[in-house]
């Protein structure tokens, strides 16, 4: 009786379809019927290169929202395997994703705008929460690139000097919110940088006294206050005294103290701010200093 061949074996169903694929494979000298249909296609892709790309775009703009919906499904449930994956990418592709940005750089920026305007409020949603989780990560990040976002930014004002005036109103926005948000840590921050910077902040206050802006500003400040304070000095004899400032202790009462010794404690007697501190500071030294006058 004649032996059966394989292909009459996989329709009598003594064999699996995959065992007769491997054997089919193993016949034309591949170790399995995976490798073969590898090579198959690939061999397909090159000779009919044209007419694959052109099928896949047509796909693409046929079941566009599908195929968005089921890659954001699975980037979500995959998301372990999606980062790994990027990052060997990256790894085997050492700056494809740089040169890709310049090539597309107008094309990617417009689509990035667009897409932030129809997903907004799910964008600040997500930053805010993960601003929430990671409190510490932009800090970190600055102190390990400080030297290239700095350049960066520098370049970036160069490239678009007329950016700030564009947008003066929503960056003053933006701001006043932050500080409405972030009111203690802003205060610790201010008074750290004053404290570690000076020197240079005085030096530049006093350029800026000598402008014709900051001497406006200046005489408009001093005129406020002059209508809402009054001018009871207490130690006349230290008016002139080129190193001191003029303290109200009150709304009314003026005792001239060091200027060192003034801005020692930031205070505000409109607000009622640290006045007890820094009165209690300037008393002390006046009754100090008087004393070692008689």
């Amino acid at each position: 009786m004649k032996e059966k061949s394989m292909r009459q074996r996989w329709k009598d169903g003594e064999i699996t379809k995959k065992e007769y694929y491997d054997w089919s494979a193993r016949n034309n000298g591949y170790p399995d019927y995976a490798e073969y249909q590898k090579q198959y296609n690939k061999q397909y892709y090159i000779s009919n290169k044209e007419d694959v790309l052109k099928h896949q775009k047509q796909y693409y703009q046929d079941n566009k929202e599908q195929i968005a919906k089921c890659r954001k499904q699975y980037r979500q449930t995959h998301t372990e395997e999606v980062a790994e994956y990027r990052k060997q990418w990256s790894k085997e592709h050492p700056g494809y994703n740089e040169q890709y940005y310049q090539l597309h750089k107008e094309e990617i920026v417009r689509y990035h705008k667009q897409y932030y305007q129809l997903h907004k409020e799910e964008i600040d949603k997500c930053k805010n929460q993960w601003n929430i989780d990671n409190p510490e990560y932009y800090k970190k990040y600055w102190q390990n690139n400080k030297e290239v976002l700095s350049d960066k930014h520098k370049q970036y004002n160069k490239e678009h000097p007329g950016y700030y005036k564009e947008h003066c109103k929503q960056i003053r926005q933006n701001r006043k919110k932050y500080y409405q948000n972030n009111k203690e840590i802003e205060a610790k921050r201010s008074i750290k940088y004053y404290q570690t910077h000076i020197e240079n902040i005085t030096k530049q206050h006093k350029q800026y006294l000598k402008t014709p802006n900051g001497k406006l500003a200046n005489k408009k400040s001093c005129n406020k206050h002059k209508r809402k304070l009054g001018y009871n000095v207490l130690n006349k004899e230290d008016i002139d005294h080129p190193e001191y400032d003029g303290h109200h202790l009150d709304r009314i009462n003026v005792l001239f103290i060091p200027e060192y010794l003034h801005k020692s404690i930031s205070h505000s007697v409109l607000k009622n701010k640290n006045m007890d501190k820094i009165n209690a500071v300037a008393i002390e030294w006046y009754m100090k200093h008087k004393n070692s006058s008689i």
